[in-house]
């Protein structure tokens, strides 16, 4: 299952943020490429996890439990803060989120 979620995000990001990077097209302040590290790294963090406890691994598995809580708290500041650079481009720019009431994540 987390093998699953990995390869929905991945294929979630690769059209705007992956394909684009390995094109060298992808200009972007360097939050949203730590946001992008953070994330790529949670994800395995999160398939290592599984395969820690899949495999009876769980003495080692709790060990690192908390590094897990750790990215995932700097997941969601990054993420909020990358949010806020859209918005304000998109205010600047006059594009679909400066018109949108409540924005979505």
């Amino acid at each position: 299952m987390a093998c699953i979620g990995a390869l929905i995000a991945i294929t979630g990001f690769s059209k705007r943020y992956l394909f684009p990077l390995a094109a060298g097209t992808f200009d972007a302040p360097a939050i949203v490429h730590l946001h992008a590290i953070i994330t790529f790294t949670w994800i395995a963090f999160v398939i290592l996890q599984t395969a820690l406890a899949a495999t009876g691994r769980m003495e080692f598995h709790r060990s690192i439990g908390m590094a897990g809580i750790a990215f995932g708290t700097v997941l969601v500041f990054t993420a909020c803060e990358v949010r806020l650079l859209q918005l304000a481009r998109d205010t600047r720019e006059g594009g679909p989120c400066a018109t949108e009431v409540v924005p979505t994540l």
